[in-house]
């Protein structure tokens, strides 16, 4: 009760203000970074799984443009045949293609190039 006393109700909101604004900061800045180390440990963890990933945009007869990520088995990239079996995956409306990795994984890994 003193020390509200002391300092006074005004200055109180302004101390918790700001003490809450800048936790804020230094919580989204945790989080980017933290982003930012995910994003390069999944391309470091397909690249030791020898997969290759690749971003394609195709452009359709109609001037619609189809952007994707392609995910081959490295091995199957370097075939001089020119024809590998190929999956469109489509996550959904209310899906990410970062909730597919898995999957994603066990097609390249049985032989399949998958586009997402």
């Amino acid at each position: 009760m003193k020390l509200l006393k002391r300092i006074g109700k005004e200055n109180l909101y302004k101390y918790i203000g700001i003490a809450l604004i800048s936790s804020s900061l230094i919580l989204t800045i945790i989080s980017i970074s933290y982003a930012f180390f995910l994003s390069n440990q999944k391309i470091s963890y397909f690249d030791n799984e020898n997969i290759d990933v690749e971003s394609i945009s195709v452009e359709m007869h109609d001037g619609v443009i189809i952007k994707g990520i392609i995910y081959v088995d490295k091995d199957l990239k370097e075939n001089d045949t020119n024809s590998i079996p190929t999956i469109l995956l489509l996550h959904g409306i209310n899906g990410r293609k970062e909730h597919k990795l898995d999957i994603v994984y066990q097609y390249v890994k049985i032989g399949l190039l998958l586009f997402l």
